[in-house]
């Protein structure tokens, strides 16, 4: 006599398949945190200048360090050679601009690394080597989430009273801007959202560094007193697209034959 048998679905292994961008436009950039080292009166060459930055909320930040060299240094100039790490991990150099195109003026000088560990306590260091100079001024490290890429370091300089410099950017997107001037004049505004500054009457060198929503083009600027020779600098920091970690497996069925 037969009988019916039951039906029984019988599921494959899922096979593998690396995560899929997702449709639409990209999650917008945004700040993360920032940490600034102690002030370098004269750091030696092949001395390193260490800080740590805490807080770093998840993996895959786009890192930031920027070096402010002072006019007071003996002399520190962009001929040096800087090794600069962010965790260990070796950073590369986005550009840097002398201030009002001068040696004797000090600096901006941007390092970039993209995918960061996170972690609560991370270590940075930045090492100048050039004989016979020392490394006078500031430096700082900010990192950024849902960054995909990074633009061309956008720079100028001169010796007016708003330092300045344009951005090619748009809307979405994120631009993170700095200056900072050999004098000892203080700044009384910014179109930035400044996340580290070192503001101080008669301090050698004052800076500001911060970020504002993108746009077709960006004016990175702030407003100092009276004039003197600055540095300004600026990049886009584009968005990143979600990344789709569902993996989509093959289900097959079979049913028993009647016996």
């Amino acid at each position: 006599m037969a009988r019916l048998g039951c039906s029984y679905p019988i599921v494959a292994s899922k096979p593998e398949r690396p995560p899929q961008w997702l449709p639409g436009p990209p999650f917008p950039p945004f700040y993360d945190n920032s940490a600034i080292s102690a002030y370098q009166n004269t750091a030696a060459s092949g001395v390193a200048i260490p800080w740590t930055q805490t807080g770093i909320s998840t993996p895959g930040a786009y890192a930031l360090v920027v070096a402010y060299g002072s006019s007071q240094a003996t002399p520190t100039t962009t001929a040096a050679v800087a090794a600069v790490t962010f965790g260990g991990v070796t950073m590369k150099s986005l550009g840097n601009i002398q201030n009002n195109n001068s040696a004797a003026s000090g600096f901006v000088w941007v390092w970039g690394l993209p995918a960061i560990a996170g972690g609560n306590n991370v270590s940075v260091s930045v090492t100048f080597t050039l004989a016979s100079t020392a490394f006078q001024g500031y430096c700082c490290s900010f990192t950024y989430l849902n960054v995909g890429a990074v633009g061309a370091l956008q720079v100028a300089a001169s010796t007016a009273t708003q330092p300045s410099v344009l951005v090619p950017s748009a809307v979405g997107n994120l631009v993170f801007g700095t200056y900072c001037q050999a004098s000892s004049n203080t700044y009384t505004a910014s179109r930035l959202t400044i996340r580290k500054q070192i503001n101080i009457a008669g301090n050698f060198p004052n800076f500001q560094a911060g970020d504002i929503a993108g746009a077709a083009s960006v004016n990175v600027t702030g407003t100092q007193v009276g004039g003197g020779n600055w540095g300004c600098a600026g990049l886009n920091l584009y968005g990143q697209r979600p990344l789709s970690t569902n993996n989509i497996g093959v289900a097959m069925s079979n049913s028993s034959m009647m016996r």
